[in-house]
């Protein structure tokens, strides 16, 4: 239970006695709802796990974050005709290698599969 404490007052949570309400209902319900609060676990992984789906926990998959960051963000440059991609020094290399790869104008199935494999550690060759 102490992790979870933990995580609710990252969200900036103080009280305590509210703390261990929160904590309590996520432990068991998975997820929290009042009129100032609502917090639910989401979870990330390659697959769907099915023991957490059927209790009603969102699920998103590294296939979905990957259309998403190709689709939407990876494709805003053009969306809105700024003629070239940003550039992210900042970004970790990684990154920075998925976003070369959608950016390329493959077609956007292809795009997905070689950053996922880029991910997994494969070669995208």
């Amino acid at each position: 239970m102490a992790a979870i404490e933990y995580i609710v007052r990252f969200l900036g949570i103080s009280r305590d006695r509210l703390v261990r309400k929160i904590a309590r209902r996520l432990a068991t319900n998975y997820r929290y709802r009042d009129k100032h609060y609502r917090i639910q676990y989401i979870m990330f992984s390659k697959t769907p796990n099915s023991f957490y789906e059927k209790k009603g926990v969102q699920h998103i998959t590294l296939r979905e974050v990957v259309r998403f960051l190709d689709e939407e963000r990876g494709q805003c440059w053009r969306d809105y005709h700024l003629g070239v991609g940003s550039v992210h020094d900042q970004w970790e290399p990684l990154i920075n290698q998925a976003f070369e790869i959608f950016n390329s104008g493959e077609d956007p199935d292809e795009r997905q599969r070689r950053v996922i494999r880029l991910l997994d550690g494969k070669s995208i060759g």
